[in-house]
């Protein structure tokens, strides 16, 4: 029996507060998240990805990604490529929406590519709304 993959539903969302230790969940330059992923208010306590290509909780994100309502605490990346906590890098031509978002102390690292603290690097718009950093 093969599992899906995390969050390879168009529409996802985050059913409690967690802990992740892992590579980026979407890591596929030609098949990016392109959907929505709420997480209900939850917080991400701890997220740490270590990638040797982009690196955040979603690597690469395209065409109409909506993510909303989600904390992160304390989250390190380490990434060769373009890394953030949120994601790593967008693309495909079009708006990628990052909307009630909230980073809570994080250390984000890349070593070839672009590293910023919700997400690295677009060669498109992303529209941010009542989004927060804060670092401690």
């Amino acid at each position: 029996m093969q599992q899906a993959a995390p969050f390879s539903s168009p529409n996802s969302s985050l059913v409690r507060a967690t802990s992740v230790n892992s590579p980026s969940f979407i890591r596929e330059l030609q098949n990016p998240f392109c959907g929505s992923f709420d997480g209900d208010f939850h917080s991400i306590k701890g997220l740490k990805v270590t990638s040797d290509d982009v690196g955040g909780l979603f690597g690469y994100v395209g065409r109409g990604a909506v993510f909303t309502n989600l904390e992160f605490a304390s989250a390190v990346i380490t990434a060769k490529g373009s890394a953030g906590a949120l994601f790593g890098e967008a693309v495909s031509a079009s708006v990628v929406t990052v909307e009630n978002i909230a980073l809570i102390g994080a250390s984000v690292t890349s070593t070839e590519g672009a590293a910023g603290s919700l997400f690295g690097s677009s060669e498109y718009a992303i529209e941010v709304k009542a989004t927060a950093v804060v670092s401690n």
